[in-house]
């Protein structure tokens, strides 16, 4: 799961160091392998737990030659090329909703969570928004909880009204073990859609954690009571 080649201004020769062989992409969070080769961090998880599945040497899906457990940051590791990295030239990934920002990738989240070019003429709030909300969806998928969790706190900046970013931003809180933030996020989103299952069941969770074992019953409770008996289904971001 990496970054969107179609959003790229760099030449290509530029930009293919730091390609993910699994993903086809430019790596995201991108780690590196002793034999040099670059990978998304949450793709060479994902490809070393299917080799572990099926009992098989995690080898570099490029090469070969290198143990997958000696993938490192690439900011750790080789500083010099994680600066190169970092001077890839983009495009904002709202560029189709109207934003005409480009710059270096390393520049890209500040500019989505700190930016108000997004609410210029010619780009709805709803835009904006859906757009946040998708970028932030990526990065929980990569595991970049901190990350996505900036930009659900710009999505809910930009609609407050909206329910979703913040049951988002709980989920990257519950990762992180933020739990008391957790909750306070869940409540923002069930106070403005209390149907909202991922919500109630994240909320839950936290309180767990919390060790708030009958505040999470009761939270659950009053959920399926309010919504027909229906139960907090499905944890997706």
């Amino acid at each position: 799961m990496g970054i969107n080649k179609e959003n790229l201004l760099s030449d290509e020769h530029h930009a293919s160091h730091f390609s993910c062989a699994i993903c086809q992409d430019l790596s995201e969070s991108p780690v590196t392998l002793a034999c040099s080769h670059v990978f998304c961090e949450f793709c060479i998880g994902e490809y070393v737990a299917r080799c572990l599945d099926r009992q098989q040497n995690a080898l570099c899906p490029t090469c070969r030659a290198s143990d997958c457990s000696s993938a490192a940051k690439l900011s750790e590791a080789n500083p010099l090329a994680f600066r190169c990295y970092a001077k890839v030239q983009t495009k904002c990934p709202l560029h189709k909703q109207g934003c005409a920002w480009t710059g270096d990738l390393g520049s890209l989240q500040g500019h989505l969570t700190n930016s108000d070019s997004h609410l210029q003429k010619g780009m709805s709030q709803g835009d904006v928004y859906d757009a946040l909300k998708k970028e932030g969806d990526e990065r929980y998928r990569a595991r970049a909880y901190e990350q996505a969790a900036e930009l659900y706190s710009k999505a809910a900046a930009v609609a407050p009204e909206r329910a979703q970013a913040f049951a988002n931003r709980a989920a990257c809180r519950l990762m992180a073990h933020r739990y008391e933030e957790c909750v306070q996020d869940c409540d923002q989103a069930l106070r403005r859609d209390p149907a909202i299952a991922n919500a109630a069941t994240r909320r839950a969770r936290a309180l767990l954690e919390l060790g708030r074992t009958e505040d999470a019953q009761r939270g659950l409770r009053d959920f399926a009571a309010t919504n027909g008996g229906g139960q907090a289904v499905g944890d997706e971001a």
